[in-house]
């Protein structure tokens, strides 16, 4: 019986990589972790009675390095649990390297890693390798329909999950938004990064003093400084820094009128990924906003949850945050408390039935 988990994660404060695990142990699995810090943003952890193995730091952008230091340590990982278990491994890069070992694996997909700007030379042969570690996957985790219709793949094989929000949080008490006050709340959840949240932030320091802007997050040192800048230059931009997630998401949601999600879409990755802020602010009952053109423009259209708008000026920006009106932002929120929350959280029945098969079939 292979009912004995090995995960292979390339950030351990991830919430979406600590939730997988947590769902699948709480299905009867034996789970063991292994993984590597970031170095930054690390706030979010594994409880003490799952087994972590620290591999060390990942470093961004050398993927030389990160590429002959994770064939290292997956030498010891099949070394120390052998073949008679399932390992599960989040991305291209450990997806790739455990591809050539005669083991079961489970390969999680949350970004398309060649879908960025930088790869572009090199996107169709890195696509082909892809396919190749697809092809020895005993199933293919995808977080996002975007993905799915990227890689052109449909069938049994491919397990949809978004990162929906953590079971924790069912019970949580769903309220819909005040804005009887005129001081309209904007909000960024998550690590801070995009062109576009920086320039959402800026349009409302300089066009709207009545309202307010806060990031909510972590970010390098040198994102920090870009915040910082804002925030000295305009009093009503505000950083509250890290967060652990799931447990304060109802405070920081309950606290914003409007989340932010306008990412850049100069990136293929980010016109095709699915968030896990929609379903977030779904749950919160709090109107999100999006850039246009992506597949989580679409997926908020289908909900009924916000608005799609371009976020490349602060012209465009001021313009969307001029049209807003109470009456709307209400109406958007009262959509949102009707949909069932069974919907919008984590679910890991798919995952589990055929996880459940390998354990019986090979």
């Amino acid at each position: 019986m292979k009912n004995k988990l090995v995960f292979v994660i390339h950030s351990l404060s991830q919430p979406r990589c600590i939730k997988r695990v947590l769902s699948l142990r709480q299905a009867g699995f034996e789970c063991v972790v292994y993984g590597y810090n970031r170095g930054n943003y690390d706030v979010n952890a594994f409880p003490d009675d799952i087994p972590v193995n620290v591999l060390g730091v990942m470093q961004n952008g050398s993927n030389g390095d990160n590429l002959r230091t994770a064939k290292r340590n997956f030498d010891r990982i099949i070394k120390e649990n052998g073949k008679d278990c399932i390992y599960y491994t989040f991305g291209f890069l450990a997806s790739f390297l455990i591809s050539f070992r005669r083991v079961p694996f489970i390969y999680e997909i949350s970004d398309v890693q060649y879908a960025y700007p930088k790869y572009d030379k090199v996107r169709f042969l890195l696509k082909m390798l892809d396919k190749r570690i697809i092809r020895k996957a005993k199933y293919v985790v995808m977080t996002s329909g975007g993905f799915q219709k990227f890689y052109g793949l449909s069938g049994d094989k491919v397990i949809l999950m978004p990162n929906k929000v953590s079971s924790l949080l069912k019970d949580v008490p769903r309220q819909t938004i005040d804005v009887s006050q005129p001081k309209l709340r904007f909000a960024f959840v998550g690590s801070i990064r995009y062109d576009a949240i920086f320039r959402f932030a800026q349009t409302i320091g300089e066009r709207f003093p009545g309202y307010e802007f806060h990031f909510y997050g972590g970010a390098p040192e040198k994102t920090l400084k870009r915040v910082g800048a804002l925030t000295d230059r305009f009093s009503n931009i505000f950083l509250h820094g890290p967060f652990k997630s799931p447990e304060d998401l109802p405070r920081i949601y309950n606290e914003a009128h409007i989340i932010v999600a306008c990412y850049d879409t100069n990136s293929l990755n980010e016109r095709i990924a699915e968030p896990n802020k929609l379903y977030e602010a779904i749950l919160f009952c709090r109107p999100l906003v999006v850039s246009v053109d992506t597949y989580l423009a679409q997926r908020v259209a289908e909900y009924g949850c916000g608005y799609a708008i371009d976020p490349s000026s602060v012209d465009s920006i001021a313009s969307f945050v001029e049209s807003l009106t109470t009456d709307a932002l209400k109406a958007v929120s009262e959509r949102e408390r009707l949909v069932d929350v069974k919907e919008i959280t984590n679910d890991a029945t798919l995952l589990v039935d055929a996880l459940s098969k390998i354990t019986t079939d090979d």
